[in-house]
């Protein structure tokens, strides 16, 4: 994405509460890491929750099945002996409702201690940094998520749907400037990304409990970052439609191709 530039007071106004948002975002991560490590070094109990979810192919740094074996009986010394392969949607699903009683009720008060849980919303946690214009000056356009329009579904209703469902995501663009002469209107997407909301989602729960309990490539940080950069890809490639003069379709190809390769890197579990 190019570089923001601040045209009037009115700008600097908007990024400044952009700025003020984007922190927030920093303090609730620092707040969401802090309980994760708690977490996850006292994990000694957790660790045979997870295994008996789903058996492990992949274990660190080369360990066995006999490391696992002394987990699964309770005589753990080392939980990061025996870890497991990412957890599906349908796993996570069970887990964000479980009760007291339940074995997997472990995993799920450690979201909660990091303010995640099935009721937590979608938009609030990957999408909040695009809710400010973003200015594109080389392209002529600024751009931003259109909440009103976007549906922002809870974690439990993305992890309970079918992998290929589709929520809306609403793009609004507007130009930066309105030249005597230019035949450039305000214009909005909705894009409808399979498997999107789904994918990331699942992802992230995987990314939270990497690397000390889970084997998954990426940390949620990643996985928040990576979001805001497929709409930013996509809302730049939608930007040089419009500068063609053409209306994108919300089914046109190449808008959806970051979304696309998104989901194929996230997805590491069957």
């Amino acid at each position: 994405m190019d570089n923001e530039h601040q045209t009037n007071s009115s700008t600097d106004a908007n990024h400044k509460d952009s700025a003020a948002n984007l922190h927030t975002v920093s303090s609730e991560e620092e707040t969401s890491r802090f309980s994760r490590r708690r977490f996850l070094r006292t994990s000694a109990a957790v660790s045979p929750v997870l295994l008996s979810l789903k058996s492990p192919t992949a274990w660190a740094n080369g360990m066995g099945g006999q490391n696992c074996s002394i987990m699964m009986s309770g005589n753990a010394s080392n939980p990061q002996n025996c870890i497991t392969e990412p957890l599906a949607p349908r796993e996570w699903a069970d887990i964000l409702k479980s009760r007291r009683d339940s074995p997997q009720y472990p995993l799920r008060q450690s979201l909660k201690n990091g303010g995640i849980n099935g009721n937590s919303p979608f938009n609030g946690k990957f999408l909040r940094p695009l809710n400010q214009w973003r200015y594109s000056p080389t392209k002529g356009w600024m751009f931003k998520i259109s909440f009103r329009k976007c549906s922002n579904p809870k974690f439990k209703q993305t992890l309970r749907n079918a992998p290929n469902s589709k929520y809306k995501i609403a793009l609004s663009f507007k130009p930066t400037s309105r030249e005597q002469g230019t035949q450039k209107d305000d214009f909005t997407i909705i894009l409808e990304p399979p498997r999107f909301h789904n994918t990331v989602v699942t992802a992230y729960l995987n990314s939270y409990f990497s690397p000390s309990l889970i084997s998954y490539s990426y940390y949620p940080e990643q996985i928040e970052t990576s979001v805001i950069q497929t709409i930013m890809t996509s809302a730049n490639l939608i930007m040089d439609e419009l500068n063609k003069g053409n209306r994108p379709k919300k089914d046109l190809a190449s808008i959806y191709r970051p979304f696309t390769q998104l989901v194929r890197d996230l997805k590491r579990w069957s």
